[in-house]
């Protein structure tokens, strides 16, 4: 099956006149990429969507407590999160 078809065949009667979707490619199409996840998270007993991210959510979130990062440290460093203002906007607020 091509791409091309595939899409045609996804598409509602009334949206098939519309051009071929570019965001698939000649031996692709995103509309049978995003079947196929959602025939596999079925398969392996993911759930829905909400209860697949959930469950994503819940475990990078349990790999950082295990690591005691947070994203803010882990991207700027222990003091990287203060804000950091010109020092003359600091001078003029202590006056």
């Amino acid at each position: 099956m091509t791409a091309m078809s595939f899409h045609d065949e996804t598409l509602a009667e009334g949206a098939k006149v519309a051009h071929f979707c570019s965001m698939c490619g000649p031996k692709f199409c995103s509309m049978k990429i995003t079947e196929d996840v959602r025939k596999y998270a079925e398969e392996h007993g993911y759930g829905t969507a909400e209860e697949a991210v959930k469950r994503g959510m819940d475990a990078m979130s349990a790999e950082f407590l295990a690591a005691k990062k947070t994203v803010s440290g882990e991207q700027h460093g222990e003091i990287g999160g203060e804000i950091y203002l010109p020092e003359s906007y600091v001078k003029s607020s202590e006056r």
